[in-house]
């Protein structure tokens, strides 16, 4: 089942960049944060429409749980934030970017996140995973010669054509 999720992550990842590039291309660079307005309420309404649903269903007590216990109130909004910071980031990335220099950032940051975890923790690596680890980064780097080799010919080709 978590290839089937990283596969179809994969997937919708693909297209949905493809299509931010072009809408990115077309439209100018101030589409981004109407994206994250509009894909941020559909989340909320979404959240609350579950969360309600669940409510109902099975009596959950969990918002009253939160709210009486300051220790852990305090940790949910922390984590409500660093995703807000985390999501201004991304959408701010291919306002000034594009979708294929978030995408190296972001493979980067989770690649670095798992590696210091695993020393932070002292966790092991078996073999593979380390094989894995080595081969996620060769490709990021590679990645980023490449695209900046097909920038440097796109912008060759539109100079000679001028």
């Amino acid at each position: 089942m978590g290839i089937a999720l990283i596969v179809g992550s994969l997937i919708f990842d693909g297209l949905v960049s493809s299509q931010t590039d072009k809408e990115h291309k077309s439209s100018g660079r101030d589409f981004a944060y109407s994206l994250m307005f509009s894909n941020n309420f559909v989340q909320l309404v979404l959240n609350l429409a579950f969360y309600a649903f669940y409510f109902v269903i099975h009596g959950d007590d969990t918002l009253s749980k939160i709210i009486s216990n300051p220790v852990l109130l305090r940790d949910v909004v922390m984590i409500g934030a660093s995703g807000a910071l985390g999501q201004i980031f991304l959408y701010l990335t291919i306002s000034l970017f594009n979708c294929h220099l978030l995408t190296v950032i972001t493979t980067s940051r989770k690649l670095f996140s798992v590696v210091l975890s695993n020393f932070s923790f002292h966790h092991h690596f078996t073999s593979k995973q380390w094989i894995g680890a080595i081969l996620v980064m060769i490709c990021t780097v590679a990645e980023l010669f490449i695209g900046k080799k097909n920038k440097e010919a796109e912008h060759a080709k539109t100079q000679k054509s001028n």
